[in-house]
Order: structure tokens, then sequence, then C-alpha cells
């Protein structure tokens, strides 16, 4: 057994107060016997006699109860392991007191002096018994811990995720994350353990001391891309298992926002934890565990946002002169009150006026550049300005126009004027490529036929774009086999014949980095053909009346993602499809849409393994105009056929390369850059250095480009050569900020764009009874301040405190002492006016 509060045990010492009281009430007066009462002196010893037991007993309660109190009040704790056994030896005690009163009471009423003695005897042996095991297992014992003050191990996630960049005047998320932290840190002993721990992927890890956590506390920023909330409390949970402290905790600083919890459901991460999947946590905090979990919630958001979507651009690659149109949605959120006393707002009707700007940057090919220690970048002009009256909860599209560019790249950023709540959402980025028009060679027997779709490739958006995206020569299949094909970087084949798709030099046009995209149609025959570069085809296949239609497989690959956020879908069902090409679908071969009701390949995509160019077939012709034969499809044939015509530019554009030059990507996400290596620089070193200069104040990365050779593996970037020998990939892998990021090398400028998801930032907060999902019914305190942590200790769960046992048995030995001392003087009061002695002298 121990004590918490050991100095407390010298509260027994108040046991003396009885003890010299009782031996002051025995001074008896001077008894003076007179005659006439010699005959009661008899009786007068026999109740002297019980009124020294009950002054015995009397003295021995009222000790009892002094020293019961102080022993509780140093509130004495037992090992769980030794209940059983201090259970025991309170049983054998409570029997040794037993039989001490039956001696007692024998003793009192004269039924023998053998019989009291024996029932003495037996209680001391009883007493003696478990006075000698109590101490030799107090003494060999468990000691369970007893230090009020001990060193805890504690874990501090928080949780800094877009959502802690809200800042009013009265509510700075970031600030007040910190200032928990800090005193969080301030409360402990100096020999504590704590890890700082936030939403990056950085591993957890204990500081070296508390100044080192207080460090890392004021570093603290909100971050764009985070791992789950779940990862982190996992890590946190790992890392305090390696700890020998016996209290653990762990504090969880957060907003509660939906975005932080909602959005980290079944995601797979990839951190530093070596956390492959989102850990489950429910039954690793609480309950059982050694480890407890507070949550201290931040509060609801109060302040007002207005917020900006990502633009949508109509064309990511225009061509010089072209204007290009930049659409968004502006949105503001409903107002929440400033401060807890201030009501809100009830007129949700009411609206506000919103500007927002286009602004390109200036193109100068020195900057980026850092000077005395700065990044300077370079300037932004606005190009397009306008207002729109916004209601609540109504948000409205805005159109802007960014102006006719020269070939190149331009960056450019959609920025709504004046500061609100939320600065993450101000602001929309992106990157535009202006390409020359791009060769493209049409071959096709039917002039109609190939007017047509050189009409559908090469429209402008309006006649404020003179210029088309493509340059397209238009031959014959007669004519093919003397035309240059390294000449054009993409080959469209109208309905081909046997004899074309046989051809060698297709092969060798795709194998050396070429894309061919083929219409299968009458010209191919009746028989089957099989060409080892191309799937084969089985035979052509007649489908009976209505005809069956495409259907789409995989609506993410670049040629369909356009169709994907269509309201209401893609009418195909529409068109009806009446005969095409049976194919045998290879390994390699990626479909990419299907005959409906069928497991036949109608649009795929397949590469050969000795190239870098790609084929794309489709299994019906385009655009089948002629009606020469049985009819095949009907995809151009009625006036609302627009699937088809949105359907032949995106594969114009994929196999002319401009759905890859998209400079435009998400927080998080890789993204891919085309730089040129001057010939200047192509010398016996291996590498040349560019810089990357990502957005804020972050210092520019150094990356060293392979020139030639395998492909290498850096630092945040990944290069792998390319076909041509002045032309490389840089895959810039951590893009953790929106912004603008510039590659800037030996005569070479680049860059991209990158913007935060929207459904990363929420200011709605999740019910706090959703937690209990994630951690437990009972797994997780709760808390609004520092002072509500109700701290874990492992040793605490092997740990029985006796403080309340111990009350009761003092209440009980008191109230025993007074209805004994009642009866005490009520007997002697008694025995006085019997034995004829006036009251007085009784007392």
């Amino acid at each position: 057994m121990t004590f918490l509060n050991a100095s407390l045990i010298f509260g027994t010492l108040a046991i003396a107060v009885p003890i010299v009281l009782h031996f002051i009430a025995r001074r008896e007066p001077r008894q003076i016997v007179f005659p006439s009462v010699r005959l009661l002196v008899r009786r007068v010893e026999s109740n002297r006699s019980k009124l020294r037991i009950r002054r015995w007993w009397l003295l021995a309660l009222r000790i009892l109860a002094l020293a019961v109190l102080a022993i509780a009040l140093a509130r004495p704790a037992i090992h769980r392991a030794l209940s059983m056994t201090w259970l025991t030896i309170g049983l054998l005690a409570v029997i040794g007191v037993a039989l001490l009163v039956m001696a007692s009471v024998a003793l009192a009423r004269n039924q023998g002096r053998a019989t009291a003695m024996g029932l003495g005897i037996g209680a001391a042996a009883l007493l003696a018994i478990a006075s000698i095991w109590g101490i030799y297992t107090a003494a060999s014992g468990a000691r369970p811990s007893i230090d009020n003050s001990q060193p805890v191990a504690l874990a501090i996630v928080l949780d800094n995720s877009p959502t802690s960049a809200w800042q009013t005047p009265d509510d700075d998320r970031i600030t007040r994350l910190r200032a928990v932290a800090d005193e969080l840190i301030a409360t402990l002993p100096a020999t504590s353990r704590i890890a700082v721990i936030d939403r990056s992927s950085t591993p957890a890890a204990f500081s070296l001391d508390i100044a080192s956590a207080v460090s890392k506390v004021a570093q603290l920023r909100p971050l764009e891309i985070t791992q789950p909330i779940e990862s982190r409390l996992d890590a946190a949970k790992r890392l305090l298992e390696t700890s020998d402290l016996s209290m653990r905790h762990v504090v969880l600083v957060t907003d509660l926002s939906t975005s932080t919890y909602d959005a980290n459901t079944d995601k797979s991460v990839n951190s530093g934890d070596s956390t492959d999947t989102v850990p489950a946590l429910v039954g690793q905090f609480g309950g059982d565990s050694a480890i407890g979990l507070s949550v201290m919630d931040l509060g609801e958001f109060r302040g007002n946002n207005r917020s900006l979507s990502l633009p949508v651009i109509s064309d990511q690659t225009p061509p010089p002169g072209s204007p290009v149109p930049i659409s968004t949605t502006i949105a503001v959120d409903p107002l929440s009150p400033a401060s807890a006393d201030e009501a809100p707002p009830q007129d949700t009707d009411a609206t506000q006026s919103v500007t927002v700007e286009l602004q390109l940057y200036q193109n100068d090919p020195s900057l980026p550049v850092l000077r005395d220690g700065r990044i300077v970048r370079p300037a932004t002009k606005s190009v397009d300005r306008r207002s729109v009256e916004v209601s609540i909860n109504q948000p409205v599209e805005i159109r802007l126009t960014v102006p006719p560019l020269q070939s190149g790249q331009h960056h450019g950023v959609v920025r709504l004027i004046g500061g609100d709540a939320m600065p993450l959402d101000d602001a929309a980025y992106f990157t535009l490529n202006v390409l020359p028009p791009i060769s493209l060679l049409l071959v096709g027997n039917d002039d109609d036929e190939s007017s047509v779709i050189s009409d559908v490739i090469t429209a402008t958006p309006g006649p404020d774009a003179p210029v088309p995206e493509y340059a397209i020569q238009r031959i014959s299949y007669a004519d093919l086999p003397v035309a240059r094909l390294s000449d054009f970087p993409a080959i469209i084949l109208l309905d081909p014949p046997r004899e074309t798709l046989a051809d060698d030099s297709l092969q060798d046009f795709v194998a050396s980095g070429g894309n061919v995209f083929v219409c299968l149609g009458e010209s191919v025959g009746n028989d089957p053909l099989s060409v080892p570069y191309l799937p084969e085809l089985v035979r052509r296949w007649r489908v009976p009346r209505p005809g069956s239609f495409l259907q789409t497989i995989n609506a993410s690959h670049p040629v369909l993602a356009i169709f994907e956020d269509l309201s209401g879908g893609v009418p195909w069902s529409d068109f009806r499809i009446h005969q095409y090409w049976q194919i045998k679908r290879r390994t390699n071969d990626q479909v990419l849409m299907r005959m409906a009701g069928t497991e036949h390949p109608a649009l795929l995509e397949t590469s050969p393994t000795d190239g870098s160019g790609r084929w794309l077939i489709l299994t019906t012709p385009l655009p089948d105009l002629a009606g020469k034969f049985a009819k095949w499809n009907e995809l151009f044939s009625s006036e609302e056929a627009w699937p088809a015509f949105v359907l032949v530019r995106s594969i114009a554009q994929r196999i002319c390369g401009r759905d890859e030059t998209n400079s435009t990507s998400a927080v998080g996400s890789a993204a891919s850059l085309r730089v040129s290596i001057p010939d200047s620089q192509q010398t016996n070193a291996e590498t040349v250095r560019m810089q990357l200069f990502p957005p804020g104040d972050s210092v520019p990365v150094p990356i060293d480009v392979a020139i030639s050779g395998a492909d290498t593996q850096i630092t945040e970037t990944k290069e792998s050569t390319d076909a041509a020998a002045n032309s490389r990939s840089v895959v810039i892998r951590d893009v953790s900020r929106s912004g603008t990021y510039w590659l800037r090398g030996p005569g070479t400028q680049t860059g991209f764009s990158a913007n935060l998801s929207r459904d990363r930032i929420s200011t709605q907060r999740i019910d706090v009874t959703a937690l209990d999902k994630r951690f437990g019914a009972d797994a997780y305190d709760i808390i609004q301040s520092v002072d509500e942590i109700a701290w874990r200790d492992r040793q605490n769960q092997d740990r029985v405190l006796l403080r309340s046992p111990l009350m009761l048995l003092a209440l009980a030995v008191f109230l025993l002492e007074q209805l004994l001392g009642n009866r005490f003087y009520s007997g002697s009061s008694t025995a006085g006016r019997t034995s004829g002695e006036p009251r007085k002298a009784a007392a």
C-alpha cells in the first residue's frame, strides 16, 4: 500500500487528544462511604467494571476515527493485482475486532473469565496475523504510481488544415492553435516527453526538449495539402506506445471542419509514417488502452466568406491572336455572428457587391530571380474586371476574357478584390499555352467526308478567333505512299483500305512518336485482317434494328473527359450504329468506348511496345455521309450531332498532343513540364541545372535535368528522356501550395499553375457524435480548455484507491462512537441514581 499524500499520515498524531482526555477523565473524586450504603457496594463495583470497559471502547473508537480520517486524507492506494490479498487481510482484521468485542461483552456480563480470555486471545492472534501480513504485503508488493507531478508523454496533434487560415479580428485560427499548444507545453513538468504533430507528412517524433517543442509550434503554418487526421492520430498513438512513461495522452486541437473529417474516409495515404491506408482508430484510445484522447474544439467559424470557384477555360491551348473566355462562380457563405453575443442577421436576401479582376503576369525572360535574398517575380497586369451583386447562398457565374495573346506560355490569376476571412479561396490561377497551328494529315478518298471532318477540327469558337488550331493537309490514299509523314505529328485515316493498314510506313511512323486515328469502314473489305501492330479485325458486324450505340467505359480518359461535366450526360443512344468491325482486344489495348449491350470495343487506344506513339481506332466510319452502301451509323446524320462533333475535336487534340499541354493542375498532384535543352548545352555534362520557383516565400529549388541517358530520380522531380534529342519531361511532385510555379534554366522558361480544390475548404462543422464512428463513443473527451483534460495514466489502471471506503469507515466509526458515548453517559447517570448518589457526584 502507498499513499498519494504521505505527509497527511502525520495527522494520525491527533489520536493523542482522546488519550490525554481519557487519562484526565480517569481522576475520580474522593469517596466517603456512609454506613447506610454499605449494602450497595457490590452493586457499585459491578457497574464500575462495565463503565471501565465502555470507557476503553469509547477511547478506541475515538482513536480509530481520527486515524482512519487521517489515512483517508492521505489517499492510500493499492495495486489492482493485490486487491484480493488486501480484502483477505481486511476480513481477518474485522473478524479479530469482532472477537475482541465478544470478549469485552463476556467480561462485562461476568460470563466467565475463561471465555473472555479465549475470545481475546483469538482476537489478538487474528489482528496480529492481519498486521504482519499487511506489513509484508505493503513492503514486498507492487506499488502503484503516486506522484501528482509525474512526467507526461504528450502528443499534441494540431489540425493546421486549410481552414486554419481563417482569420478575422476576433478569430485567428492559426494563432489560437499555437496558443493552445504553448499552454499545454507550459503546464507540463520539465521531464515530460512532448511531440508536436501537424497535418504534414513529417514523421512523428518527440522533441528534444521543451524549447524545441515551443519552436516547432511557432513555425506552424496552414497547409493546403494535408495527411488524413486519422493517420496523424495513429502516428501519435504509435509514438506514445514507445514511451516508458506511465502517463500518456493525445490532445487533438481541431475546428471539426467537414473538409478535415469527411474527405479522409477510406483514402490511401503516402506519408512518412509508413501508413498505406487510413487507419481505423476505434478501440485505440480510452477503454482498455493506456493512451487517453482529448479533442479540443476551437468552436464555430465567426465572420463571413466569399469564395471563387476554379476557372473554367474554353481552350487551354488557344491559337495566337484568339481571345479566351474564362468563367468562374462567386458565392457568399451565410453570415455568422462576429462574436458570441452578436445575433446572426435574419435577411438572407441581402446582396453584396463583389468585384472580380483578371490579371496576367507579364512575360519577362529575366524573371523570376533571387535578388538580395528575395524572390522577384514578374509583375501582374489587369486585363479584365467586373462587379456583380451576389446574394447569400445564391452563387453567380461571371465571365471574363483573356485578350488575344502571342505564341508562348502565359500565366494569370482570377482574384476577388477585397479581403475576407478565408484568403485561400479568393484567387484561382491558370496557365495558357498559346500554340501555333499544328500540322495534321487527313487521308480519305471521299472529298465530302474529308471536308466535314476538316471543318469540325478547324472550327473556331467565334468570329474573334481567326486563326485555327490546326493546319490540315488533305490527301487521298493514292498520294499517301509519297507523302513525307515525318512532317506531321498526327494522321487521320478515314475508311482506310486493307493495303494501307498493312503498310509498314504507318508502323514506323507510330514507332517514331507519331499518332494515328483510324476510322474503320467499308474499304477494309469483308474478310478478317491481322496486322502485327494492330488489333485483329475479326469480322464486320451488322446490328439488327434499331441498332446499337456508343457506351462510355473510361470516362476519365483525356478523349472523353470533356463529357464528364455535362449535365444530363451525353445522349449516345440517339445516334444509332448499324454496322461496325468486331476486333479482338489485346492486353495492351485500352478500351474507351464499346458497343452497348456487347463486349465489342468501339473506340480503343493502343501503343506499340517499341515506340512512343499511339493508335486510336474507331470501329465504325466517320462521318459516313456518302451512303454508297448500307448505312453504318448515324453519328453525323442528325442536326444535333454535337456529341460526334465534340468527340472528333477531342480525338484531334489527343493525337496532336494539345491535351498534354494543360499546365493547370491541382494542389497535391504531380505536374509534368516539357523543357527543351538548347544545342549549346549539349556538352559532355550529364545534367543541366535549372531552378524551380514555387509560390510564396519559399526559396528556389535546384533541379538537375538529365541531358541524355536513363531516367534519373532526384529530390522533388523525376526526369525522363524524350524521343527528340533536346526535349525532356520534368515531373514536379511537390506541389503543395496554390499559385504559379516557374521553371528557369539555360534558354528555358516554363511553368504551371496549381489550385487548391474547393472541397478542401469548408466552414461547415461535423456533428460531435460523428467522432464516435472514428474513435469510439467512450474513447475521447470533448474539451474547450486545457484545464478540462482528464489525464490518463497507464498505472492508474492498476491502482485501486481506498479513499472512498476509508471515508465510509471513518463515518461508521464516528457514528459508533456517538452511539456508545450516548449509552455510556446514559448508563453512568442511571448507575448513579440507583446507588443513591446525587447526579452531580455521579458525573
